[in-house]
């Protein structure tokens, strides 16, 4: 069965550089399944290219004294250069600032306008009369309500990681000019999407979403759609085709995803055809099944609004069937940071002595695909030289030198035995197992069962000692190693949509070029069944083959390298948070010479601690610990957290899912065995041992309060584990007590699961 697959990964924003976090989020992502396809012998276009429009891309501009083409001009071909080094295998590589990308977003426009989902409203907007313009949420200036940083953005706040808007800064200033701007009426376009909800609700039915996507995905209908602006006054962007509204553009968010279809045109059909007519191929065909590959904050974009406005154009648009979504990479337990020199980033890694398959095995084995993962120098070392170095490298290097060595670089004449037989049907069950799993688009189990494979071989060689029977029995000895030099292909196979140049490189040490995957199965694939030949290329290699010179695929990383790129790419650390008050202490000297310990009362470790409403979204064993899970928190308007806790000796993964719970939001990060925790859950003990999670029926986002003490906002000021523990609460029969007070969520109590009474840590 011949598949027509069209794959996406998310536009990437074409004013910075892209780190290691944008690759693995969506290129990358995408680039192994769309290797995997063309190898499988399927109909492919992969389509990629700039998001070049949009506020960020003008004030980079700005900062930069280039027009806005010039900056999207020089960042669209850094980043061409970077994928094109790591192998990124684009079929097209557009840009949204491309002419063709104007007619098909006024037209998708035009029909949505047609069918009466476009609504006017007016709306009340920053205004600035020193720079004559409407201001853009980013280039508003001001105080935080929150925390009071004082150059927090009209978008969210740098220091606490608050969303906001620009009418709610303290002292709004113009980011252009300084000026104070004015509150003045404008008038923007509005996409309806309240009007599309039970089009969408009912097209969803069938998707296969990943969980983070399809849980994102429900919580915004669970929520009601609402009508959504899609024009923005601006000068850099798609014009809006409508009376009235010639000064603006249209909202990047609207034009960005729409880059998808019109960067398609940049293909060629068979009969060599481009334009409309490539867009008519791929996006026009019911039998196109559409891939799109993403990072977590770009969910809604993908799922609920590009959807939407296909849906409601009421054309015969392919629409996505299968979204991959990924979480966030961090590095070394902080965020990427290129001003502050923190963290890897496309034009540091070219610059390295690693390979481009080290880096795309590194970052593909860590793929964050349940929860946050984390950059860690160690763990880069630990994985090539443990797995790279000694696993695959180890298993190519000795068998090609062997056949160098003792065979004249020539594949032996060998009978075949049993032994060989049941091998390479072990080695074919596994092959069938990742053919399984990338068909279900698991790229990282996918790329562990690969190495499992490679330990396969390795372990035949160990058994079969080919270095004692080449002299004690030759027979034995070629079998053992033309059966290797047969595997060895078939591996590379599985291995190229991961690791490309090291694919290739083995099946040129081996004398050939490499095949297909189409050359390990031979059954079509129907859904995700797939069923093996049973024999895969045991032949392909014939006695009397050539190879050529065996040479080192991956070299060992050594510790005082480590420990160089740790302090280059460590960048300076800065603290954006703004400290509240010191907390009022009191000093108990220990002795004359010690430094007094500070004792922190309940009231103002109460005052300084932000404990807020969650539900869990996900939960996931430790991936190093088994006594410790991985939790995804939904905040409410305060987004998701990743949440490290105890709790695998007290409950079953299933068992905390969907609850409501209550975490410390405020506890400054920790990194607990390679994972980084953002908070801690409250959960009560009694005198048996008995653990249950503190729960509520307040919303998420609900901040926990008691009588006579009031919990402002958060300030973003981290706290520390002693802060928290200088309060006392205590589950009791009618409710969560601190000291002798009540704690509420909103107007609800707190209870303790499995009606557990005791102390609450």
């Amino acid at each position: 069965m011949t598949r027509k697959v069209l794959i996406t990964s998310a536009l990437p924003y074409v004013n910075n550089v892209p780190h290691l976090g944008n690759l693995i989020g969506a290129t990358l992502s995408a680039d192994v399944y769309a290797r995997y396809c063309r190898s499988r012998g399927y109909e492919v276009a992969y389509v990629c290219g700039t998001d070049d429009h949009g506020t960020a891309t003008e004030t980079k501009a700005l900062q930069e004294k280039v027009t806005p083409k010039q900056l999207c001009d020089k960042y669209a071909a850094l980043h061409k250069q970077i994928y094109d080094w790591f192998n990124i295998s684009f079929d097209v590589f557009g840009r949204t600032s491309d002419a063709r990308h104007v007619p098909v977003t006024q037209h998708l426009y035009n029909k949505l306008n047609e069918h009466g989902l476009i609504l006017e409203k007016d709306s009340e907007q920053l205004y600035s009369e020193a720079d004559k313009m409407f201001l853009a949420d980013r280039y508003v200036l001001g105080t935080c309500p929150k925390c009071n940083f004082k150059d927090a953005r009209g978008d969210q706040c740098d220091a606490c990681g608050a969303l906001l808007s620009p009418t709610e800064l303290i002292n709004p200033r113009s980011a252009l000019s300084g000026a104070t701007p004015i509150m003045r009426t404008t008038r923007h376009l509005y996409l309806d999407l309240a009007a599309l909800q039970p089009r969408l609700t009912q097209w969803l039915e069938d998707k296969q979403f990943s969980d983070n996507t399809m849980r994102t995905t429900k919580a915004w209908l669970e929520r009601g759609l609402e009508p959504r602006a899609i024009t923005r006054d601006l000068k850099w962007g798609v014009p809006v085709p409508r009376a009235g509204f010639e000064h603006k553009v249209f909202y990047v968010w609207f034009d960005a995803p729409i880059g998808y279809i019109s960067m398609t045109g940049g293909l060629k059909t068979s009969d060599g055809k481009t334009g409309q007519a490539a867009i008519d191929y791929w996006w026009r065909d019911s039998k196109t099944q559409l891939y799109q590959f993403i990072g977590k904050d770009n969910i809604p974009f993908h799922s609920v609004i590009f959807p939407s406005v296909l849906l409601g154009s009421e054309e015969d648009w392919v629409t996505v069937s299968h979204i991959n979504t990924t979480e966030f990479l961090n590095y070394e337990g902080t965020k990427f940071s290129k001003s502050r020199g923190i963290g890897l980033f496309g034009d540091n890694a070219m610059a390295l002595e690693f390979s481009a398959d080290a880096w795309r095995y590194y970052l593909l084995t860590n793929r964050p695909e349940q929860a946050d993962t984390n950059f860690s120098w160690t763990d880069f070392q630990g994985k090539l030289n443990g797995e790279l170095v000694a696993n695959l490298g180890n298993l190519v290097n000795r068998t090609i030198s062997f056949i160098n060595q003792f065979f004249d670089g020539v594949i032996p004449a060998s009978a075949v035995r049993d032994v060989d037989t049941a091998f390479l049907a072990d080695a074919h069950n596994q092959i069938e197992k990742i053919t399984h799993e990338l068909e279900g688009v698991k790229l990282k189990d996918a790329l562990h069962s690969v190495m499992r494979l490679s330990m396969l071989g390795n372990a035949f060689f160990q058994k079969h000692e080919p270095w004692k029977t080449r002299s004690e029995n030759p027979s034995d000895c070629a079998a053992t190693i033309s059966t290797l030099a047969n595997f060895l292909l078939d591996l590379a196979v599985v291995l190229e949509p991961f690791l490309p140049g090291t694919a290739n490189a083995i099946a040129a040490q081996l004398g050939t070029t490499l095949p297909k995957w189409q050359s390990l199965t031979s059954a079509d694939v129907a859904g995700s069944d797939v069923v093996g030949s049973g024999n895969g290329a045991r032949s392909s290699l014939k006695a009397g083959h050539h190879v050529a010179k065996n040479e080192i695929l991956f070299a060992k990383v050594e510790d005082a390298r480590i420990t160089e790129l740790k302090a280059r790419f460590g960048g300076a650390q800065e603290v954006t948070a703004v400290a509240k008050p010191a907390l009022k202490s009191h000093a108990v000297p220990a002795s004359k010479n010690a430094a007094p310990p500070v004792v922190i009362s309940a009231a103002d470790a109460w005052s300084a601690i932000e404990l807020v409403v969650g539900k869990i979204t996900s939960v996931e064993r430790h991936p190093n610990a088994d006594k410790l899970f991985v939790e995804r928190v939904d905040l409410g308007s305060r987004g998701e957290r990743t949440i490290v806790s105890g709790l695998a000796a007290h409950y079953e993964t299933g068992g905390l899912l969907g609850k409501t719970i209550v975490i410390v939001a405020n506890l400054a990060p920790a990194k607990l065995r390679g994972v980084v925790s953002e908070g801690m859950l409250l959960a009560a003990e009694n005198s048996e041992g008995i653990v249950g999670v503190v729960e509520t029926d307040a919303a998420p986002g609900t901040l926990v309060t008691f009588a006579g003490e009031p919990h402002g906002m958060p300030d973003g000021a981290a706290v520390t584990y002693d802060t928290f523990s200088a309060i006392t609460l205590t589950q009791r029969e009618d409710g969560l007590y601190c000291d002798e007070n009540k704690v509420h969520a909103g107007t609800h109590g707190l209870r303790a699961d499995k009606n557990v009474i005791g102390r609450v840590r």
